[in-house]
């Protein structure tokens, strides 16, 4: 029953960080509103989604769904800043340096990124682990 009652408080915990996350982002965003408006081109700005759950999924309609779009989107409404979801199969560097895409809103940070774009600080991080049976093959 203990080993129940943690996993449910993990994944409380978890679920509080996430939308901590997400809110702080918001807030971020918001606070840098009339610095990004001078800077923003003069159309929407495209935003990058790919099957990447929980992140971002695709629906049946081909219309993005998910954590960054609820974020986005709200930062979007809030700041009066239109955004276009652009649905991307290359990999996230090729979409940006071929202009398919002003913003990837959920990338990892790595050495090559750091020296090729401009990185934000991250607006959510997550700690996963390996999960096995005891006493099982791995």
């Amino acid at each position: 029953m203990s080993g129940l009652s943690h996993s449910r408080s993990g994944r409380g915990r978890s679920a509080r960080l996430s939308l901590f996350a997400a809110c702080l982002l918001v807030l971020l965003l918001a606070g840098l509103s009339p610095w990004l408006k001078s800077r923003l081109p003069q159309r929407p700005l495209r935003v990058a989604a790919s099957n990447s759950p929980p992140y971002y999924t695709i629906d049946p309609d081909g219309r993005p769904r998910g954590l960054a779009v609820d974020v986005l989107n709200e930062v979007s409404r809030r700041r009066n800043i239109p955004i276009e979801w652009v649905i991307i199969t290359t990999p996230l560097a090729e979409a940006l340096r071929s202009g398919t895409v002003d913003l990837v809103p959920v990338a990892s940070v790595n050495a090559r990124r750091k020296e090729d774009f401009h990185l934000s600080q991250p607006w959510l991080e997550n700690r996963f682990c390996l999960l096995s049976l005891r006493g099982g093959p791995v």
